[in-house]
């Protein structure tokens, strides 16, 4: 009977804490829930959403280090085989590369067999044809080198300083019987040194930011357009490479407060689905965009939909920007050998409300004198 009772008093003990714990919790979330809905500034909801904000910068570009430049070729092995591997620019330092080395590969030998006595191997460089036009005069470790990570070793590291415009080959030999050999071939493939683009009659600023007016009377001429693009390759390579481009606006999230548009005194944020692929249409910042875009402001009791407005609350909303972050164009340009891109923020400077000119009448089309 004792242990009964006790049995009974640890459960009515049990329930009185589960019934205090949910007390508590439902406390919590009705507080939580009246502060959001509560809440008059949109701006610290999305915040409430975004988490930590991500910073953002003007990176100059192109962004991407797989822009063509040097091309290890397939390996001619003559009883020692050799394998390649390309080292990302952040273990430069940690493999004893130049930070001034455009890339660099890391040259493994494997000796066979693999029960030799001596293993150790020299290493050479020399360009395929010092005699042709572009490489006499030339020294070859000005363009490339390859260091032995040791005296003899069986790897060595490759960094390529610079374009170059004649073939460059590798040779490893073998210490023990120099007939054995293995051999690869480096190219330059031809890369994307710059860009420029136009947007109609925008200019975008591209590895910084793009300010841009918007149009939002429905009989305004919009700004921006169909795309220009234009862009420069290097001319010293030993490989020609064809590109295609393609450009995107990105738009920015817009649960984050840095990524939403700040005007007439409240953060709005672009709920379309217009954004993607502009590398034909372009984009004009005109009326139809406006709608196309479907900003909201979140009040979480109010919303305010920019679409269902009257005129003259467009014009006070729209009357001033405190933050116009928008999107991203984004230049991507693709090869057999590498790709890089380009890109630009879009910041709203000013919205405009100005109408364009449809016609001409007189009041009095019949005079006489």
């Amino acid at each position: 009977m004792k242990n009964l009772n006790q049995h009974v008093k640890s459960d009515k003990v049990k329930w009185i804490i589960t019934g205090i714990a949910l007390v508590l919790i439902l406390a919590i979330l009705g507080g939580v829930l009246a502060a959001v809905l509560t809440e008059t500034n949109p701006k610290d909801w999305f915040e409430q959403l975004a988490g930590e904000e991500t910073e953002t910068s003007d990176e100059e570009t192109p962004a991407n280090t797989e822009n063509g430049g040097a091309v290890i070729g397939a390996p001619v092995e003559n009883g020692i085989k050799l394998m390649s591997a390309k080292i990302p620019v952040a273990e430069f330092a940690a493999n004893g590369v130049s930070a001034q080395a455009e890339t660099a590969y890391t040259l493994t030998v494997t000796i066979v067999p693999d029960t030799a006595t001596d293993k150790t191997v020299d290493w050479e460089i020399a360009f395929v044809n010092p005699s042709s036009e572009w490489a006499t005069d030339k020294v070859v470790t000005d363009y490339v080198t390859v260091t032995p990570t040791a005296d003899g070793a069986l790897t060595a590291n490759v960094a390529c300083l610079q374009a170059f415009g004649e073939q460059i080959v590798v040779t490893v030999i073998s210490r023990d019987n120099p007939l054995a050999t293995a051999t690869c071939t480096i190219d330059y493939a031809q890369k994307v040194t710059g860009a420029t683009l136009k947007l109609g009659d925008i200019t975008v600023n591209l590895g910084g930011t793009t300010n841009v007016k918007w149009q939002i009377n429905a009989n305004g001429e919009g700004f921006g357009g169909a795309p220009d693009l234009d862009y420069t390759v290097n001319d010293v390579y030993t490989l020609a490479e064809d590109f295609t481009a393609s450009i995107e606006l990105i738009q920015k999230t817009y649960v984050s407060p840095e990524n939403s548009i700040e005007f007439g005194g409240k953060t709005w944020a672009c709920r379309g689905d217009f954004f993607g692929d502009i590398t034909t249409s372009g984009i004009v910042f005109d009326r139809s965009l406006l709608t196309a875009c479907d900003f909201i402001n979140y009040g979480r009791v109010n919303d305010i939909v920019l679409n269902d407005v009257s005129a003259s609350e467009l014009l006070e909303y729209t009357s001033s920007v405190q933050n116009g972050t928008f999107a991203d164009v984004v230049i991507t340009f693709s090869g057999e050998h590498g790709s890089c891109e380009f890109s630009s923020h879009i910041n709203i400077s000013e919205f405009v409300n100005s109408a364009s000119v449809t016609g001409i009448s007189l009041g009095n089309s019949y005079l006489v004198f």
